[in-house]
């Protein structure tokens, strides 16, 4: 493979991901209104570990909950075949040390691996799938269907299948190396043999298995079955095509993540550990006692213009910092509209329009509010303010989800 080229990738997609997760993180800070969610660390673990890693929540819509579970942890598997890719263009036969095709400790620790990985893919295409189907054929009104919802399902299939093309090209051509006659190669086949050698290096063992479908590797060996005619070169371009393509689609997917509703994947852990662990439907008082209160309606009677009091959320400093999370952690789903009196009586309230365009107005006028750059005459921004009266803030969050959104608004039971 090439290790300058790795690099170069490495260096600038992920210099661009610290960017932006640091404008995210600056953005978050202009909340200014207090709120403390670092209590009851150990209820907190839990929910985290239930809502967010159990999927507790997926079920509700039965469809699309599946779907989502299985991309969930099929990305929490493969995640780890990522960083081995990327280990892979600077010593080609890199495995994680444990996880090659030799046995440790008398375990195929590689090939159970393999097999978990193989799985892993087959059942995240079968979860972009169905929400293809959702989206394309079903269009559910509650979900926003634009473009970007299939754009980013587009690029998760392209990731699984050449994660697929990868390993089939590898064994294909694994199986055809002792009949290229590389010891005695001529120096028209000496480079084909270095290549083909480098590609099949994770996967090179003294007594490897004949090609044909093996339990360690479902899906990689039936692509192999189906590649097994082709020349040893283009085997290797094809491995090659599998392997860069696969590598930097993981980081610009990663790069995408901050600036669209996918968001949540990054922000989802931290905003279930920080759920409202409160009765629902607790309102927050004004004040902490009675005197507290007369203090305040004392201090407002006393200004010049009434309209000076804060009530409610009128600008961007007024939310809390776990509002303007929920804002990143909004995936559009719509379930919070779905559970809304008003929305399903035809009323023109959306909670997902609410928050859809809080997020939004965050987003285009961050250099406002973090830079203090005010946006040109014509842009979409009007100065600092949230531009809405009040923000029901969200609480007990999803755990992720291309079908979940809030669960903020009553409809779901409490840890």
């Amino acid at each position: 493979m090439s290790p300058i080229a790795m690099t170069v990738i490495l260096v600038a997609t992920l210099s661009a991901l610290a960017y932006s997760l640091n404008r995210r993180w600056q953005l978050l800070q202009v909340a200014k209104a207090p709120e403390n969610r670092a209590d009851r660390i150990p209820e907190r673990v839990w929910i985290t570990l239930k809502y967010a890693f159990g999927q507790y929540k997926m079920p509700y819509y039965p469809l699309a909950g599946v779907a989502h579970i299985l991309i969930f942890f099929g990305f929490m598997i493969l995640l780890l075949r990522s960083m081995i890719l990327w280990g892979r263009a600077f010593d080609p036969s890199f495995n994680f040390w444990i996880l090659g095709p030799e046995p440790v400790w008398g375990l195929p620790l590689g090939h159970l691996y393999d097999m978990l990985k193989d799985v892993a893919a087959v059942i995240v295409l079968v979860g972009a799938a169905v929400f293809v189907y959702l989206r394309v054929v079903v269009k559910d009104k509650r979900m926003s269907l634009h473009w970007e919802g299939l754009a980013i399902l587009g690029i998760i299939i392209t990731m699984m299948l050449t994660d697929i093309l990868y390993d089939g090209a590898m064994l294909a051509l694994r199986q055809q190396m002792p009949s290229l006659g590389c010891g005695a190669a001529s120096d028209a086949m000496a480079a084909t043999c270095a290549a083909a050698a480098t590609v099949v290096a994770p996967i090179q063992v003294a007594d490897a298995p004949a090609l044909g479908f093996h339990w360690f590797a479902p899906a990689g060996s039936v692509a192999g079955l189906a590649l097994q005619g082709m020349s040893a070169g283009t085997l290797v371009v094809l491995a090659h095509i599998g392997f860069w393509v696969h590598s930097t689609l993981v980081l610009i997917f990663a790069n995408i993540l901050p600036y669209a509703k996918h968001f949540h994947i990054i922000t989802v852990m931290p905003n279930v550990f920080a759920a409202d662990l409160e009765p629902r439907g607790r309102i927050k008082p004004m004040a902490k006692d009675a005197e507290g209160l007369m203090e305040l309606v004392g201090n407002a009677a006393e200004l010049e213009d009434p309209n000076e009091v804060k009530v409610g959320v009128a600008r961007a400093e007024h939310f809390t910092w776990k509002a303007v999370l929920d804002f990143y952690t909004c995936t559009e789903c719509g379930r919070c509209s779905d559970n809304c009196p008003a929305f399903t009586t035809g009323k023109v309230l959306s909670p997902k329009q609410l928050t859809i365009d809080l997020r939004n107005h965050f987003y285009k006028n961050d250099a406002m509010f973090i830079d203090g750059v005010r946006p040109d005459k014509g842009h979409d921004g009007h100065g600092d303010h949230a531009g809405h009266d009040h923000h029901e803030e969200h609480d007990h969050e999803h755990a992720s989800g291309e079908h979940d959104d809030h669960d903020d608004h009553g409809h779901h039971e409490k840890p």
